[in-house]
């Protein structure tokens, strides 16, 4: 019996070697066949083996570091991907891999370095920051330079001399490594310390300096000529490889003329760098309806944002771009994305050449942070938009804060998190002291929404606290955008859906108001919105108004023309003919699928705000009063279909014992029950059956 239990476990143990449990994989998974996208940008890629026991726990940490560091680093042209060892033995040979799991830095195709530090997500992402392309170094009039560890003199004379010298490369044995690289990154040598850097710091520190400038004046004095404000300051950008800049050279792009350009599978990569130019791009298939209906349309727009925007199209029925197209997560014909500056964002408004202009101009705009110096530039932005986001923080604090304790600055968080933005509100930041005593806030990095023109802040948000995980961070901060981003009141439409209507996350209720133009005529239209927004100015200043602590859930308020959502009103929150007997007002929930439009006594809700308010605040908030569900019956089947099982494992994960005591039970009964069935018949009951 002994050496049959220790056999079992020898047989046990060789099968745990020779077989790869699963492992989680993040990132791009590279090839033989797909290496040669590598030698575009900067790469970090894990050499891995699914056999391996170290990349299996190693594997959870790097997925982590992908999640939370991909998109700003997309920006840069920095890229995570990971090899399997075990299916690529000879990539992997080649590039001297000596053990699992290793961790290399190759940049435009070249081995670069090896990562040997602590192997956690603070310290990768700190490598990630350390090694990211683009860095940028500002220095002032007088010569100082501002990054990392405070003042530190830097002579033009030395910039240049580093801006030619190289950074060694580290060999790795085993490894060809053809030659030192050709660039270097500027390194300042006295008092540097371990701050984390985001590509957007330099711009930051503009609007430290700027509003340095600025504050030694009273906040409240209008500027009164151009001479005297601040000249922008010179940015001095290192990048560690010449040929980098070599394939970022303006003169390799398009200028924007006006022309409809072919775009090919080679050059869409270009199109994500972090200085590349504004793009509009339309992916379409030649049997296409749709795209031969909008092709026109699509010439005349390129035409009228020429000297702003270039404009491409590509075929995606062709076999070249089909990959390209499937990586771009082209799903329907035509798909119209904006690229600017690392950030893409797709297009799904109305496709007529004035609103798909505005649009392009209103992207190329908000993927560009502004610093602002002081109240009177605030109060022009504002005014200028109909939304605008102000990151107010303090860089010198921040970095003493937030570099020591969080490998994620708050500066990093907020414009990763603003890359949300591409096509939405413009991003703008300042760290004007004055700003903080304006709106009354602790000097603590914060993000606040204009609406309206209005210098009173819409909505205001405190950056999480640096002692939380850094995704949950950059999560809560791009949640708190993706509702902030909209005007007082906004019409739902295919293009704001998704954002307004989110079954995800913790998103805000939505204060609906439909309308019908057949129901208002003429002029009775656009005074029904003016009273919804009324409506939705007065719920945010009485929100504004209150404790952080008793704010409660936010709402957003928006409009839909009941004449064309006629069938969606009807079967989501019961409104006949689209409103067209009179606007119709209700509160809708769009992660439960629930809505109100009822008062707090039974009625019909109105526009009346104090009965809107009340409801929000002492019905729906507080949990008193039940809505009314908008899904049907077979939504509703379907759901309890979905989430019985995994509610019936959670309630036996809670009460294990009542769990354990209920299945013996079970298997008790079924016993007794077959023994029962399974019990022999007495004979002269079998004879009286057939008597």
């Amino acid at each position: 019996m002994r050496w049959t239990s220790l056999a079992t476990a020898a047989s046990l143990l060789l099968a745990g070697w020779s077989t790869a449990a699963p492992i989680i994989t993040t990132g791009e998974g590279l090839t033989e066949e797909t290496w040669e996208q590598v030698k575009s940008g900067t790469w970090l890629i894990e050499h891995y083996s699914p056999y391996c026991h170290h990349c299996k726990a190693f594997a959870p940490k790097w997925h982590d570091l992908v999640e939370l560091r991909e998109a700003d680093s997309a920006i840069n042209n920095f890229h995570f991907a990971q090899v399997d060892c075990a299916a690529n033995g000879d990539l992997c040979h080649s590039h001297g891999v000596k053990y699992y799991p290793s961790i290399f830095l190759y940049v435009d195709g070249e081995l670069y370095d090896e990562y040997s530090g602590k192997r956690s997500v603070e310290a990768l992402s700190a490598y990630v920051d350390e090694n990211m392309p683009g860095k940028v170094v500002w220095l002032g009039d007088d010569g100082e330079s501002e990054v990392k560890g405070g003042p530190v003199k830097v002579e033009e004379k030395q910039v240049e001399e580093k801006k030619k010298a190289a950074r060694p490369v580290v060999p790795l044995k085993g490894a060809a490594v053809g030659g030192a690289a050709a660039g270097g990154a500027l390194h300042v040598a006295a008092g540097e310390d371990d701050s984390t850097t985001s590509p957007f710091d330099a711009i930051l520190d503009d609007a430290s300096t700027t509003a340095r400038t600025s504050s030694s004046s009273s906040a409240d004095a209008e500027p009164s000529t151009s001479a005297e404000k601040p000249a922008v300051p010179a940015f001095v950008t290192q990048i560690r490889k010449m040929n980098f800049e070599e394939k970022r050279n303006e003169s390799n792009a398009p200028r924007p003329d006006g022309v409809v350009h072919v775009l090919k599978a080679e050059e869409v990569a270009g199109l994500k760098d972090a200085d590349s130019r504004p793009s509009f791009v339309k992916f379409y298939a030649p049997w296409c309806g749709h795209c031969k209906a909008l092709a026109p349309l699509w010439a005349d727009m390129a035409t009228s944002l020429a000297g702003s925007v270039n404009v491409y199209e590509m075929d995606c029925d062709t076999p070249e771009n089909k990959k390209v197209c499937r990586g771009e997560k082209v799903r329907a014909y035509p798909t119209l994305i904006f690229y600017n500056k690392g950030a893409s964002v797709e297009y799904k408004g109305k496709r007529d050449v004035q609103t798909l202009k505005n649009f392009a101009l209103k992207a190329v705009s908000a993927t560009t942070i502004k610093p602002l110096a002081n109240k009177y530039e605030l109060k022009q932005a504002a005014e200028a938009e109909e939304v605008i986001i102000l990151f107010l923080h303090t860089p010198k604090r921040a970095r003493l804060i937030y570099s020591a304790d969080s490998f994620l600055s708050s500066q990093t968080v907020a414009t990763s998190a603003a890359s949300t933005l591409v096509g939405g509100a413009p991003f703008y930041t300042s760290t004007s002291p004055d700003l903080y005593s304006l709106f009354s806030l602790p000097a603590e990095p914060y993000l606040l929404a204009f609406k309206d023109g209005s210098l009173s802040p819409a909505n205001t948000f405190a950056l999480p606290s640096h002692t939380l995980p850094a995704k949950s961070r950059l999560e809560a901060t791009k949640h708190w955008l993706r509702s902030a981003k909209f005007p007082t009141l906004t019409e739902l439409s295919s293009a704001t859906f998704d954002d307004l209507m989110p079954s995800t996350g913790e998103p805000p209720l939505v204060g609906v108001a439909v309308l019908s133009k057949k129901g208002l005529p003429g002029k009775q239209f656009e005074a029904a919105k003016t009273v919804v927004e009324r409506l939705a100015k007065g719920w945010s200043e009485r929100r504004m108004s209150k404790e952080e602590s008793k704010k409660g859930r936010d709402v957003l308020w928006t409009w839909v023309d009941g004449d064309k959502w006629a069938g969606w009103v009807r079967t989501m929150y019961d409104v006949k003919n689209g409103a067209a007997d009179g606007p119709k007002l209700l509160i809708a929930d769009p992660k439960t699928l629930v809505y109100w439009k009822s008062t707090l006594s039974g009625s019909p809700l109105s526009f009346e705000h104090e009965e809107v308010y009340s409801l929000i605040e002492q019905g729906i908030t507080t949990g008193t009063l039940a809505g009314l569900s908008s899904r049907t019956f077979m939504e509703k089947f379907a759901d309890s279909l979905s989430n019985g099982p995994s509610s019936l494992f959670t309630s036996a994960s809670d009460h294990p014992f009542i769990t354990i005591s209920l299945v013996v039970l079970s298997w008790v009964a079924m016993w007794f029950t077959l023994k029962w069935c399974m019990r022999p018949i007495a004979p002269e009951t079998a004879n009286a059956k057939y008597d």
